[in-house]
């Protein structure tokens, strides 16, 4: 069944289990923007309800294991009256569903949610800063390989922080991880090289034994570095000013 079939139908049937109680049904994720790749992307949906009691959610089951027994991931399930604090405690996730979504069924809940950029810049910091850790502690025990591969495991998530460093700082960001990289580069100031080969990689454009892994490693860690360091200034200097 394609896509669009596939997401009518779960609309429909969610619709009718949910009745009333169904506030949205959006789709979100790169499915819902321009960056789809057919057989490689996720179909990504949320459901907002006014009820997420038990009952409720069992009134929904037989649609969610529909959709699900195609092969798609489970829907993400919200309380209507828990969606502003959701936006704070998720700051970077709902505003990346803020920006792209489309509507399967019912309102559009999203259009006039508020994300508190003071807790994305607070969110945004706390992610960089663990990833960067987490990165420094593998790469401690790794050999050539390991390193390698831990950067290239690592390069979505960094490309992804990297798109919200931009909104933080007012920029809008570029489609594609390449265009996202390079325009933190030239707003920040670091070698987007490394991201560069790493992408390639990933692409199988050329082989680990292409790379220096140690050489490779240290410039990409210093990129990042300083993508914390300016976030950290950013959210240090909006605290001064209120």
């Amino acid at each position: 069944m394609e896509r669009e079939q596939q997401l009518a139908e779960f609309a429909q049937r969610l619709q009718q289990a949910a009745g009333s109680n169904l506030v949205t049904a959006i789709l979100y994720g790169s499915a819902a923007s321009d960056e789809f790749h057919q057989g490689y992307s996720d179909l990504n949906v949320l459901c907002v309800l006014r009820d997420t009691s038990g009952p409720a959610l069992r009134q929904i089951s037989p649609a969610i294991t529909w959709w699900i027994r195609r092969r798609n991931p489970a829907p993400v399930v919200l309380a209507a009256n828990e969606l502003p604090r959701d936006a704070e405690m998720f700051a970077i996730e709902m505003l990346d569903i803020k920006r792209h979504h489309r509507v399967l069924a019912g309102e559009d809940a999203f259009a006039t949610l508020e994300i508190p950029l003071r807790i994305h810049r607070i969110q945004l910091e706390h992610e960089l800063r663990t990833k960067l850790q987490l990165l420094r502690q593998q790469y401690a025990a790794a050999n050539e390989q390991q390193a390698i591969e831990l950067m290239a495991n690592s390069l979505s998530g960094f490309v992804a922080l990297f798109r919200h460093a931009l909104l933080a700082m007012g920029t809008e960001p570029p489609h594609g991880r390449m265009n996202v990289v390079n325009a933190t580069a030239q707003k920040i100031g670091f070698e987007a090289a490394p991201f560069t080969r790493l992408l390639e990689l990933r692409r199988h454009e050329i082989r680990p034994r292409d790379l220096d892994a140690h050489g490779t490693f240290a410039a990409y860690v210093s990129a990042i570095e300083k993508v914390v360091a300016a976030v950290t200034t950013l959210a240090y200097s909006r605290e001064l000013c209120g």
